[in-house]
């Protein structure tokens, strides 16, 4: 859950909200005393759903039976992010809470001979229907698994240590298999980042899963990052794809989707949390534009929304600059937002995506549906 903040005298660095409510930025009558304004989003409300500090990073997907499933990251500050499934029997009008899946825990990390306390966390959700699989690994969920240590600010990810794991179920009402290792440093991940090609051979953190399948393939975009923490060097941040042709056992580097010239030419520094979609045939990637160089707003700016030329080869379509060129874009109606998705069976719906606004503490992190789909004008 990647947020970015500017200072006076320093270039952009992450900056996490409910660190700043934690530490007493925020008192519960100073919330209520505040003038909340009116949202032109609708706010998604999950039955069942433990309240603690929100939700975030949504992943909305339907089965075949036009069941739809959403996952997304719980936030209990400061230390605990864990990986939620909600249900929706009326094509996203209404949503009910099924499941946790997988658990934050308190650990101890050993790096370069010290022993680190901290927590393992496990977010940013992706989840995916693949329709020719055997039937026991056709729902496939993508999560983030890291360790943070304390105090839990940005600076203390280890995220380098961390990995994208995969889930399988029949349902994603669970069982879920244990996690297997997709993106890592281990040798039993699928794929190795420094590995996988010459120009990511400095690349040390992933996160922010994204999925979709087409002609057979399942497609992965990801975060790439050069540090430990993720944060920093932004020149070299990027947002890459891979692939597999043999439903998530093994994966290929396909090429780079969105990278720090293409935030730049739009006035930010970096695309984060990007999401992929099929509307109509058509493949498209949802991504958070973040460290706006020009506006006020300096996280998340909501949600801007490429369409693919050629899936296969890394190609989305661009403009006469050379650069993605924007479809649609949805922009944070309060506070910051974006880290969005859609499927075009969640028609009471719309696009979901994600808001943070410090005067809602305790719920700081909320969702959001616009009822409206990706290529309708909103």
């Amino acid at each position: 859950m990647a947020q970015y903040r500017v200072r006076p005298t320093r270039l952009l660095l992450f900056v996490s909200l409910y660190l700043v409510a934690a530490c007493g930025g925020v008192t519960k009558n100073s919330a209520m005393a505040a003038a909340e304004p009116k949202d032109r989003y609708a706010r998604v409300k999950i039955k069942g759903t433990p309240a603690k500090n929100g939700m975030f990073d949504v992943s909305v997907e339907y089965g075949p039976d036009g069941t739809g499933w959403l996952a997304y990251s719980q936030v209990q500050i400061p230390k605990f992010i864990n990986t939620h499934i909600a249900k929706s029997t009326d094509h996203g009008a209404t949503w009910r809470h099924v499941t946790q899946v997988g658990e934050s825990r308190e650990s101890v990390l050993t790096r370069n001979g010290k022993r680190i306390h901290g927590v393992w966390r496990d977010e940013t959700a992706c989840l995916l229907y693949d329709p020719t699989d055997q039937p026991k690994r056709r729902w496939k969920l993508f999560t983030n698994h890291y360790f943070t240590a304390k105090p839990f600010k940005p600076k203390d990810r280890q995220m380098s240590h961390g990995t994208i794991d995969i889930k399988y179920s029949a349902n994603p009402a669970g069982p879920w298999s244990p996690p297997e290792c997709v993106v890592g440093h281990g040798d039993d991940c699928k794929i190795s980042m420094r590995k996988a090609d010459r120009s990511l051979s400095k690349i040390r953190t992933n996160t922010e899963p994204g999925a979709v399948v087409s002609d057979g393939l399942i497609y992965l975009s990801l975060d790439a990052a050069t540090t430990d923490s993720g944060l920093g060097d932004w020149k070299n941040y990027r947002v890459i794809l891979l692939s597999s042709a043999d439903h998530a056992k093994t994966w290929d580097y396909v090429g780079t989707l969105l990278d720090h010239n293409d935030a730049k030419h739009y006035g930010y520094l970096v695309f984060t949390g990007t999401s992929l979609t099929k509307v109509n045939g058509e493949l498209y990637l949802l991504a958070t534009p973040s460290g706006s160089t020009k506006k006020k707003n300096r996280g998340h700016d909501g949600t801007m929304v490429f369409k693919f030329a050629d899936i296969s080869k890394g190609k989305l379509v661009t403009n006469r600059q050379g650069h993605p060129k924007i479809m649609m874009r949805l922009l944070p109606s309060v506070g910051s937002g974006g880290l969005a998705d859609y499927d075009e069976q969640n028609t009471e719906g719309g696009v979901i995506f994600s808001q943070t606004r410090i005067w809602w503490f305790p719920q700081v992190f909320r969702i959001f549906q616009t009822g409206k789909g990706i290529t309708e004008e909103h």
